[in-house]
């Protein structure tokens, strides 16, 4: 299933999606709601779109999986500290 159909599942079926893609078409959500962006995201051609989106997935997945093992690694650190 394409990004887009997700979007619209998610937007008007209250359907749930991966952490990452809900963040995303939330984001979405905002700028289609503002005069001007929704307009020109209009004018990107689909398979455009779809790239922009699942680009945008896989930075949001990213930086919550380092942030997470950065996190665990802090806190193992921590662990080990107090045990010494």
């Amino acid at each position: 299933m394409k990004s887009i159909d997700k979007y619209y599942e998610y937007i008007l079926k209250n359907k749930r999606f991966s952490k990452e893609e809900e963040i995303v078409f939330e984001i979405m959500k905002d700028f289609t709601d503002r005069r001007g962006l929704k307009q020109e995201w209009s004018q990107i051609d689909e398979d455009i779109q779809e790239e922009i989106i699942q680009t945008w997935i896989k930075i949001i997945k990213l930086k919550l999986n380092l942030d997470k093992n950065n996190n665990e690694k802090q806190y193992n650190s921590k662990r080990i500290s107090i045990r010494m």
